[in-house]
């Protein structure tokens, strides 16, 4: 089912385990255990007995409305009672056996969060037309944030709260899309993220930096981030709302991303995507089987930051089984090989796995259509394209290879009629 099962990194060492439909029935991380207890009847997560530092046991029961939205939860030291309205929506957040509010949140028409209210100061949301946040202001019109972007990765964010006129950091994101590092005009990290896979996150650094999964924003005052049409607990690694879909989705409504957050995420929190860099990721890049997803020594690879270096002006994830989202004018050679060890006295080449949008295109600059014959992507064998007969052959021959199906093939120099094209060209 490829959920993820086992994970390690600075966090330490975490292992999952899932019930048939999905839901966690446990997560033990560094020797400390967590239990998950269900309704039999549903997927509704009851209770978490998770084990402390010196082995006391800590629970935490939730509690739910009639169509499947937690309304009580006791994460915290005081219980949070929540509050739905409209289809659903989350619109406020009260401590709970008391009046006091943590939180109010107003929608708009197209299910946009627009206004969030926490202790008394109000923040308006603003979006464009592919319903991507592209600012937050006050109730005045001060801006507070703005976010930038090329093409569907997030690459910067210009801060008003500490500089009236804006200060601008650039992002370095994952493969997933993900800030990881906040980086400023003096190239200085001025903010860093601990990540878990599920989205539970170490802070450092003094700028405040809320955005974690593609389409989440973090809220502080509740522990959950707001992904569009739900909200998403990454402590849980599941929804607080059961999915407006439906079964659509799959059979655990509440679940993220089928449980694997390492190859996938959920823009609109409906229904996952596959993030298709990791399409080659599993190969031995010592024997040239395939990509890895950074640039050491003689192995080049896609790059899961925007602003790769070797000639590429970005790379973005949602676009072409590991190719690349932008051409950049001005590189006179053509663009270097990436997917291939060893070095090439011409490296004026580039490797592509590339969408059947491109079919016609490249059926005018005479390039033929190749199946590879093995899966050479775990998810499913894929169409590629190859000048016949070209350098890609002669990189695989110098690599003393006897199976030319590549994971990409190599295409010259870009035409001046197809610069520029971006992501147009390469959206499958």
């Amino acid at each position: 089912m490829s959920r993820l099962t086992d994970a390690s990194g600075s966090y330490g060492v975490i292992n999952y385990e899932y019930d048939a439909v999905g839901n966690r029935k446990s997560r033990e991380q560094n020797n400390r255990l967590e239990a998950y207890e269900y309704a039999e009847s549903s997927n509704r997560l009851l209770n978490v007995i998770t084990e402390g530092e010196q082995g006391e046991l800590h629970e935490r029961v939730l509690g739910y409305d009639a169509v499947g939205n937690i309304v009580n939860d006791s994460a915290s030291a005081a219980t949070k009672a929540l509050t739905f309205g409209h289809n659903n929506r989350l619109e406020q957040v009260k401590v709970s056996g008391s009046a006091t509010v943590v939180a109010g949140y107003e929608y708009n028409a197209k299910g946009q969060r627009v206004i969030k209210q926490v202790d008394g100061n109000i923040i308006h949301f603003h979006y464009d037309t592919d319903n991507r946040l592209i600012a937050e202001t006050t109730v005045t019109g001060a801006p507070i944030r703005e976010y930038i972007y090329a093409a569907n990765q997030r690459i910067a964010m210009v801060d008003y709260q500490s500089n009236t006129n804006g200060e601008i950091f650039f992002m370095v994101n994952d493969h997933l899309g993900a800030p990881q590092l906040l980086v400023d005009a003096a190239q200085q990290v001025v903010w860093s993220v601990n990540q878990s896979p599920f989205g539970e996150v170490t802070v450092n650094g003094n700028v405040e930096q809320p955005l974690r999964f593609p389409g989440q924003y973090a809220d502080s005052e509740t522990g959950y981030s707001y992904n569009y049409f739900r909200d998403y607990d990454p402590t849980l690694g599941r929804y607080i709302e059961s999915d407006p879909i439906g079964l659509e989705a799959g059979v655990n409504t509440f679940g993220y991303v089928s449980g694997n957050p390492i190859t996938s995420f959920d823009l609109l929190g409906l229904i996952g995507e596959m993030c298709t860099t990791h399409d080659h990721l599993s190969y031995n890049t010592s024997n040239g089987e395939g990509w890895y997803d950074t640039k050491s020594g003689n192995t080049f690879g896609p790059s899961p930051n925007w602003g790769m270096d070797d000639g590429i002006e970005g790379f973005y994830p949602e676009q072409a089984l590991g190719g690349i989202g932008l051409w950049r004018a001005g590189v006179s050679q053509g663009y270097k090989i990436i997917g291939a060890l060893t070095a090439r006295s011409t490296p004026s080449y580039n490797t592509f796995a590339i969408g059947s949008n491109a079919r016609d295109l490249f059926k005018i600059l005479n390039f033929s259509p190749r199946l590879i014959s093995s899966p050479r992507s775990f998810f499913r064998p894929d169409y590629y394209w190859a000048k016949s007969g070209g350098d890609f052959y002669k990189a695989a021959a110098s690599l003393g290879r006897s199976n030319t199906a590549w994971d990409s093939y190599l295409i010259p120099t870009a035409p001046l009629g197809v610069i520029g094209l971006g992501n147009q060209l390469f959206d499958e």
